[in-house]
């Protein structure tokens, strides 16, 4: 039976969380994490003697604390799987992905992972199976996987730091937005137009526009080039209408 966060894996986890977190009675959802834990199902584990229950439900004891992330370094491989751990050498689709994915944490976790956990000499999301790595990613210890979580967070935060003007960061507004995984507006666009719906996509194509490049190249770059595309077109935009403005008044 696991009774202790490192030989918990995080796909057992998020079934365990799942449980935890729905209405309905204590009981039964002990019963439910008791059985995920000793691997039985729950019909076996109400026919247990009570003594054995007793003692299966103190094993359950970890789950009331909290794991300790470990601490993740240039060595860290899952099989084949290693982590970005360069934060300049995340891609847009990467960076876009990981912001649509970040939406749904905790319970996106395997697909937010697979973003930078890519197969070695692979690049990501070509020449392999991107949901079979998010299968393999449900293998990984729980503390792990809150590790690599905790560090491509600051990953990304490092690059958007980058970014003041562009993406909002330190306006309050914005920033919650971007804590919360919304698409960023680097337009200033209010809501309900196209840019508000279509998000990171208007974006990628902005760049194309810009760069006279097709989407694909633009996925394929290095996330903060197009972010400095962005912040250039933004900045060109802005002194563009200011001089307008400034024209406009001495005519």
């Amino acid at each position: 039976m696991i009774n202790n966060y490192a030989a918990l894996p995080l796909g057992t986890y998020l079934k365990i969380n799942a449980i935890l977190e729905r209405e309905g009675k204590e009981l039964d959802k002990q019963v439910e994490i008791i059985a995920i834990l000793a691997d039985k199902s729950p019909d076996e584990v109400l026919l247990l003697p009570l003594a054995d229950y007793s003692a299966m439900a103190k094993e359950t004891a970890f789950l009331r604390e909290y794991s300790k992330p470990t601490e993740i370094s240039g060595a860290w491989r899952f099989g084949d799987l290693a982590p970005v751990l360069d934060f300049r050498k995340i891609n847009t689709a990467q960076y876009v992905d990981f912001q649509a994915f970040s939406k749904d944490f905790p319970a996106s976790l395997p697909q937010l992972l697979s973003v930078f956990l890519v197969p070695e000499g692979k690049a990501y999301n070509d020449g392999y199976d991107v949901l079979e790595v998010q299968e393999r990613v449900k293998q990984i210890p729980f503390p792990d996987a809150l590790g690599l979580a905790a560090f491509f967070f600051r990953a990304v935060s490092r690059i958007n730091e980058g970014f003041p003007n562009l993406l909002g960061y330190g306006n309050e507004e914005d920033q919650e937005r971007e804590e919360e995984g919304g698409d960023a507006d680097t337009d200033n666009a209010g809501p309900g137009d196209f840019a508000s719906r279509w998000g990171w996509i208007a974006n990628v194509d902005r760049a194309s526009e810009l760069l006279r490049c097709p989407w694909s190249e633009v996925w394929t770059m290095p996330a903060i080039e197009w972010l400095n595309v962005l912040a250039y077109r933004k900045d060109k935009a802005e002194w563009e209408k200011e001089a307008m403005e400034r024209w406009k008044r001495t005519h």
